[in-house]
């Protein structure tokens, strides 16, 4: 994908997460592009473990799909020195080893391939699934087209093991219709809070204000639809818990 800075567009790397609440940009890389950087603001992490305070400012960026064409608005996140920790696989040098990925359109960027950008689900539009392209062989790696361009998952990136039987298989997802901005705010509040309607000392979807755990009773339709998106499910096969989890 593409990002504008001062001197026009600049390839870059974008990491998708939909388990970050928050879209977020390499500090030393926005200022490089002359992005506008806002006020800045002191942020709270909590782990299991600790609390930790972090300073960061908001900047609004263009971002541009691999096709050249789509633009998207993005608000993201400063955070300092987060590129030296993003080295990302060369996918572009091994998908013509995989007979399955090698027509797809091999994604443009600077070497050595580092992830500057990371999408959260602040900007769930952006993490939409258009296209899987996968191997008929499992456990093969997979392609994942995105409103961004196409990205690469899967074990084996070198193509080691491919084999000519890993023949191409296209699905594209089917939607059902909610509402999709209310929807992202309460998958992202789930993954801050980690239970849905823990502590809501502010006012919730429903117009109340709650100072403990909201019965599920009160639970709005999209709460409802948000906590199923969370739901993990587990079998046992020979013996081996396999466990099962949705993409939000």
């Amino acid at each position: 994908m593409y990002i504008q800075g001062r001197r026009g567009y600049n390839k870059a790397l974008c990491i998708l997460d939909s388990a970050a609440g928050h879209s977020s940009i390499d500090a030393d890389y926005a200022r490089e592009l002359g992005l506008e950087f806002g006020e800045p603001r002191i942020k709270t992490l909590n782990y299991l473990d600790r609390q930790a305070q972090v300073k960061a400012h908001e900047v609004t960026a263009t971002l541009t799909a691999q096709d050249k064409v789509t633009t998207f608005h993005v608000d993201l996140e400063t955070v300092e020195g987060f590129a030296k920790l993003c080295r990302l696989w060369p996918w572009s040098k091994y998908l013509s080893r995989h007979p399955h990925l090698k027509d797809i359109p091999k994604p443009e960027y600077p070497e050595p391939p580092t992830g500057k950008i990371l999408i959260g689900a602040d900007n769930v539009n952006l993490l939409r699934v258009l296209e899987y392209r996968h191997s008929k062989r499992p456990n093969r790696p997979m392609g994942v087209k995105t409103p961004l361009g196409w990205g690469f998952i899967g074990q084996d990136p070198t193509g080691r093991d491919a084999t000519a039987d890993d023949a191409p298989i296209c699905e594209s997802p089917v939607y059902k219709m909610v509402a999709s901005r209310e929807l992202a705010h309460l998958v992202e509040r789930q993954f801050e809070i980690e239970n849905l309607g823990t502590l809501e000392p502010l006012e919730g979807p429903t117009g109340h204000t709650l100072n403990g755990p909201k019965p599920a009773n009160l639970w709005t339709p999209e709460e409802k639809l948000a906590e199923e998106r969370m739901v993990v499910s587990k079998k046992v096969v020979n013996g081996v818990p396999r466990y099962k989890a949705q993409m939000p």
